[in-house]
């Protein structure tokens, strides 16, 4: 009877984390008051094993922005309704950072305008673990000259908390200075402010502090020296757990040219710390996401390192959080999407090594997705969430998911092929492809399961065309040749190294006679990009989008990047995508994906070539370098 009651019981969490109420890599809304704009989230675990994301609201209650947030059980369960955190609602409240504290207690603190007499001030609530408050709401900076903004929080490891902020006014005038504050855990003053920069600088700011295992804290910012004329650097100062300073300022970052900013600091499970930052140029792009870990002192170990693979365009504000397992993720963005920007990650274990590949964490793409935050959960699991436009109904809204911190190991299983079928004929040179998944065991990391798409013109795949590591069950090729038969199959593969084939080849004729390409309709070079309303609009089945090229640089460079095509700057190439999607920002088709050269373009989009699409609104984007635009259309069938 007992081994029976062990084995239901097995079977009752297998289906709780594998089955199809699984709560891992999926995306959902936070907020539940949409209208307007909720942004800038703020993540932290709580004692009991769940945790709380707070945000500001505009216009949920009168006046502006007021701070918000809702409390989550250990599974991830909203437990009761979102709440107003901050009292005083005469004063627009902003940016809200969380701690977490010993005896159960969590401690959220914000930026508030004219609350304290003059420009912003520091602000904090404590709550009990229910989300009951335990005391009045109060004034965290003592000076109030000017400005005092962009706050910082941590509980610490022997008992208490500390807030570090920005300011103004007590460091020379126009000048920015790190400011912190320690409290016991009733949130009574621990001594006075102190300043913690030492050296003279015209702009400190986005000041980041993390507990030390020891019972101290270390807090990190970015530092716009006077004395060096450095244009931005990580420096950080480690205190022990009475405050007082553990040697001197030092500087984080090895590579010291161009601006090293935007600082995240986290704790290891064995005490180690690790400090990212973005990097100006170091990885001979825009901006690049880089490290370092330091031991339970704060003594680096090792040299800095590049977190991110993909180097093209920017890579910007990352953050860092240890999980149960030992290793930590690092999130950043990047506008690699196709869309703006998007959240990416990468995870480590406890030896700095790379486990798997960088990913995308949000899958609605459309516009952008920024501001992240993340907090490793008691139960191993990663939580992250972040700001996305339009994802909630309304403007700008809460998006999370969860992640297991460690990967699944996907039982292969027999998977057939969908799109193009057999014997079907397709009118244009780009086919997306489509295959049912090759395991009933939802994906946790998008790199646990991949496949390898095999295109050939002969059955016996002798030279075949291979698509490597897709890591979705669809692909779209940018070209094959026109006039040919072509077979496919895919070979799926998991972490542990096990294959398994398609259980079909499927064969398929490319015929684009009837396709209307790009064409330029215009031989007047453009003075700017633009991307035209497509005609006609409603439309069934076709319509066309016009677009201009212009001949001056986008974004001048001292060093423009030369790409093929190049001939001068009067007739310069530039890389161009055209691209369709639904509603829900699903890709639906790519029209342009090439160089092109300055000039007015038209390119026709038709429905016939696409597998089902239904009567709806959909979108096209214009994509080039760093120029982004998009149009509505109307599909009625």
């Amino acid at each position: 009877m007992k081994n029976s009651c062990l084995l239901f019981l097995f079977f009752v969490l297998s289906a709780n984390m594998f089955g199809q109420g699984i709560n891992y890599n999926k995306e959902f809304v936070v907020n539940t008051y949409t209208e307007n704009y909720q942004s800038v989230p703020s993540v932290c675990n709580l004692t009991n094993g769940g945790f709380i994301v707070s945000w500001q609201s505009l216009a949920q209650v009168p006046v502006g922005y007021s701070i918000f947030a809702q409390i989550f059980d250990e599974f991830g369960q909203a437990f009761g309704d979102e709440f107003q955190v901050s009292t005083d609602s005469n004063y627009a409240q902003t940016k809200s950072v969380i701690a977490n504290l010993n005896n159960g207690d969590f401690v959220i603190c914000w930026e508030s305008r004219n609350q304290d007499g003059s420009g912003f001030g520091i602000y904090a609530q404590m709550f009990d673990e229910y989300g009951k408050k335990v005391r009045d709401e109060f004034k965290v900076n003592t000076t109030t000259e000017d400005w005092q903004m962009d706050p910082s929080i941590t509980g610490l490891n022997g008992g208490g908390f500390v807030v570090c902020w920005e300011s103004r006014e007590e460091n020379n005038g126009n000048s920015h200075g790190i400011f912190a504050q320690m409290y016991d855990d009733e949130g009574n003053k621990v001594g006075t402010e102190f300043k913690v920069n030492t050296i003279p600088a015209v702009n400190l700011l986005n000041p980041f502090i993390c507990d030390l295992i020891t019972g101290g804290f270390i807090i990190c910012w970015e530092d716009g020296d006077l004395l060096s004329h450095s244009y931005g650097e990580v420096k950080a100062q480690i205190y022990n757990q009475t405050g007082t300073p553990v040697g001197s300022e030092f500087q984080m970052n090895t590579y010291t040219e161009n601006r090293q900013g935007n600082a995240s600091i986290c704790r290891l499970m064995d005490g180690r710390l690790i400090v990212c930052w973005d990097s100006w140029r170091q990885d001979s792009s825009s901006g690049g996401i880089y490290a370092q870990m330091l031991d339970s002192n704060g003594v680096k170990i090792g040299d800095e390192f590049q977190v991110h693979t993909y180097t093209y365009g920017r890579q910007e504000n990352p953050v860092v959080s240890s999980i149960s397992t030992g290793g930590f993720f690092i999130s950043w963005l990047s506008d690699q999407d196709g869309s703006w920007e998007g959240v990416y990650a990468q995870l480590f274990d406890i030896d700095l090594n790379k486990v798997g590949n960088e990913f995308r964490v949000n899958d609605y793409t459309y516009q952008k997705q920024f501001n992240q935050s993340m907090i490793g959960l008691p139960n191993g699991n990663l939580f992250i969430c972040w700001e996305s436009f339009g994802q909630d109904g309304d403007l700008f809204g809460i998006i999370a998911k969860n992640y297991l911190s460690e990967p699944i190991n996907h039982n292969l299983i027999p998977y057939e092929l969908l799109q193009p079928e057999s014997s079907s004929n397709v009118d244009h040179a780009n086919p997306k492809f489509s295959w049912n998944h090759a395991s009933n065991v939802h994906i946790n990391f998008p790199w646990e399961l991949t496949y390898d798409l095999y295109i050939d013109t002969a059955i016996s795949f002798s030279n075949p065309i291979i698509q490597p590591d897709i890591q979705d069950s669809t692909f779209q090729i940018d070209s094959i040749a026109n006039g040919q038969t072509y077979y496919w199959k895919v070979l799926a593969k998991n972490i542990s190294g096990d294959s398994l084939w398609s259980s079909t080849v499927n064969n398929f004729s490319i015929d684009t006679t009837a396709v209307v390409g790009v064409n330029i309709i215009d031989p007047e070079i453009p003075e700017k990009f633009n991307l035209f309303q497509n005609y006609p609009n409603p439309f069934n089945p076709t319509t066309k989008i016009k677009f201009t090229i212009p001949t001056s640089p986008l974004n001048p460079s001292p060093q423009p990047v030369r790409q093929a095509g190049y001939q001068g700057e009067g007739n310069r190439e530039r890389f161009i995508t055209l691209k369709v999607y639904d509603i829900l920002g699903n890709e639906v088709t790519t029209l342009v994906n090439e160089q092109k050269s300055p000039g007015t373009y038209e390119v026709e989009f038709s429905t016939s070539g696409v597998q089902g699409l239904s009567s709806g609104i959909y979108f096209y984007k214009l994509n080039a370098g760093s120029f982004s635009q998009t149009k509505k259309m109307m599909l009625l069938k």
